[in-house]
């Protein structure tokens, strides 16, 4: 299976936009993740990989291998992750990746990753 489950991933635009203005900021060295805590049990993964990142081949490996190491390292609690790949992240191992994704998470782990807000309160 190439992608990640349905459950797993934030695919509205919406739910995007809230992680990336609500969610904690961890900067690293090959993407920025955000972090937003939510009720229910499962983690779900959403990427932003831009064109400053490369070309369609590029930023397409920088997804895989952004999805490999949630699927390897991804968080037990049920979080919101939004991951916004660097310019060298292609480049890089899949190793590499999970280690970056899973220094992230431990520093998650001390603290909430921002609470959501129920749905319709702003």
């Amino acid at each position: 299976m190439s992608g990640l489950a349905r459950p797993r991933r934030l695919r509205s635009g919406a739910d995007i936009r809230r992680v990336l203005k609500e969610g904690l900021r961890l900067d690293g060295a090959l993407f920025v993740l955000f972090a937003l805590d939510r009720p229910q049990p499962l983690a779900r993964l959403g990427l932003a990989v831009g064109r400053r990142v490369g070309d369609a081949v590029r930023r397409n490996r920088a997804k895989r291998l952004l999805r490999e190491a949630f699927r390897a390292v991804g968080p037990e609690r049920g979080t919101d992750l939004v991951a916004v790949g660097k310019p060298g992240l292609p480049e890089r191992s899949a190793d590499e990746v999970k280690r970056e994704l899973a220094q992230r998470l431990r520093r998650l782990e001390g603290r909430p990753a921002r609470r959501s807000r129920p749905a319709g309160r702003d």
